[in-house]
């Protein structure tokens, strides 16, 4: 996206030694960046209030946990990678052409990225 013309809604969820936690009804932001140092985040999406088009969560996370859970009426897409970690992968498709499409990426060291469809 050009910067000069147009502005992205940016949110940062931080837990250094520490918790965050998102659900109930929220709004997330077009991009959360989640920054997990020894600390665990949940992002539970089944009632947040999501943005036409793209919402993108990109994951840093070392020696932490993130947890996402999304509803199946949302697109998913994943790309990450754990290093001596894990980042669960989970492509979903809930078959609306206008359904709004979740993308998550990012990586997690010594640590893990757990993505539930529920």
């Amino acid at each position: 996206m050009n910067s000069r013309n147009m502005e992205v809604d940016t949110e940062t969820i931080t837990a250094i030694m520490g918790a965050a936690v998102r659900k109930g009804t929220w709004e997330p932001a077009e991009l959360v960046q989640v920054i997990s140092i020894m600390g665990g985040v949940e992002l539970d999406f089944r009632d947040a209030v999501m943005c036409d088009g793209v919402t993108e969560v990109e994951i840093r996370t070392i020696m932490g946990g993130v947890k996402i859970i999304v509803p199946d009426d949302i697109d998913v897409e994943t790309e990450g990678m754990g290093i001596m970690g894990g980042f669960e992968h989970l492509g979903h498709t809930s078959g609306d052409p206008d359904a709004p499409l979740l993308r998550i990426t990012g990586f997690a060291i010594m640590g893990g990225v757990e993505v539930k469809l529920r």
